[in-house]
């Protein structure tokens, strides 16, 4: 099912010359005056991604990600820059380790905004690319959030970057303590479980995530979770790293800075070598719950303030086909299917992995995209027709979705 995308976690690192570290931020460069307001991005698979610049070239596509210690370029992207890879590097993600490179003397634009002569490690980044449906050509993390205050403001898909030195929070936001380990922001936060049982503690906040909340296997095994769920859905998340099975069930509740989230679904993460936060820690807090404020970003003063946005109170709902769906290069474009869930409407209504969807009610899929299809088999009740390719053969296939947890 593909459920999150998990970016890069903790990046031993090969360092350029001379170190980016000892410059102070004079490599940001704000095109007018201390700030750059409401640059748009698109929240395709939860996501924050902009259309940006690298070393000049525009139509990179860049996500902005908390869960990230390090800026990331893609492998194949920075080898067609002319950027020299330096050295090596380990990045362990939610489905395992990878290796990658480095590459120095990047400038990444954004609008009104401009980060200069930064070093990027390089993985290959196709495999997120299939999770998302879309090319991704960089992932902007922990280097851009410490020289920047960063608005998130999900309701109105705009992104503001302030100077960190001399700003000032005037609006009615909480105020929740951030403390970092690896280059990553931890905030406090509860989750309460189906029988009553709450568990307190450390959660990495992760806009890189597509989830909204995910928990570790220690927590989970430590707090005896599962004996408190109710029934699970059995998918397929994809990451750095590689794929992974993951357990989809509801708890009742999470409250993070004062305000409860009601009926969340939750992912559980399996024991092994992927990592979604440190040890000792809960879990994970992502898109799906972030996406419900505005959210403003202020490491130099170790704090996230939270607003409430219009989405804070809608239900939290999972996928209701049994669809685990990829998309297909090299433009990522085309759809296709991963996997079918047992008891699920698509395994009732015939459909099987390796079927290519063509259409969606009439609509050519590669127009409606693979995040949009997502969302609409979110929702509960609709008769959605497919058109498939099998093979040479051309099929013609109707379901209705259904809550499936």
């Amino acid at each position: 099912m593909n459920m999150h995308l998990k970016v890069t976690r903790l990046l031993t690192i090969v360092l350029c010359v001379p170190l980016l570290a000892t410059r102070g931020h004079d490599d940001v460069r704000f095109a007018a005056g201390r700030s750059a307001l409401c640059i748009p991005f698109d929240t395709a698979n939860r996501h924050i991604a902009f259309q940006g610049r690298i070393n000049g070239r525009d139509g990179m596509r860049l996500v902005l990600d908390t869960g990230a210690g390090g800026s990331v370029l893609d492998a194949a992207r920075a080898e067609s820059l002319g950027l020299e890879s330096v050295g090596e590097q380990h990045a362990l993600g939610s489905g395992g380790a990878e290796h990658g490179s480095r590459v120095c003397g990047v400038d990444v634009g954004l609008p009104g905004f401009t980060l200069l002569d930064q070093s990027m490690s390089t993985l290959r980044l196709s495999a997120l690319a299939s999770q998302t449906g879309r090319f991704l050509d960089g992932i902007l993390g922990q280097p851009l959030f410490a020289r920047c205050v960063v608005e998130v403001d999900y309701a109105r898909k705009c992104v503001s970057l302030f100077a960190a030195e001399g700003y000032e929070y005037r609006g009615p936001g909480v105020s929740v303590p951030i403390t970092f380990k690896d280059n990553l922001p931890y905030v406090r936060a509860r989750v309460t479980l189906p029988d009553g049982r709450s568990i307190s503690g450390k959660f990495v906040i992760d806009t890189g995530a597509s989830t909204n909340l995910i928990l570790s296997p220690d927590a989970i095994e430590r707090e005896g979770v599962m004996m408190s769920l109710g029934k699970t859905m059995s998918v397929q998340s994809r990451g750095v790293g590689g794929a992974t099975d993951v357990q989809l069930a509801r708890i009742a509740s999470l409250q993070i800075g004062g305000f409860t989230l009601a009926q969340p679904v939750v992912a559980l993460q399996p024991d092994g070598p992927g990592r979604i936060s440190a040890e000792g820690t809960v879990g994970n807090i992502g898109g799906g719950i972030l996406g419900r404020f505005k959210v403003t970003f202020d490491y130099p003063r170790r704090r996230m303030i939270l607003e409430p946005g219009p989405d804070i109170g809608l239900p939290f709902e999972a996928d209701m086909s049994g669809l685990g769906l990829v998309a297909l290069g090299p433009d990522f474009r085309r759809v296709s299917v991963a996997r079918v869930l047992d008891d699920s409407p698509a395994l009732a209504a015939g459909i099987q992995a390796g079927d290519e969807i063509e259409t969606v009610d009439g609509e050519p899929a590669a127009e409606l995209g693979l995040s949009a299809l997502r969302e609409r088999l979110r929702l509960e009740g609709q008769a959605v027709k497919f058109e498939l390719k099998r093979g040479t053969e051309r099929i013609a296939i109707g379901l209705t979705t259904r809550r499936m947890i």
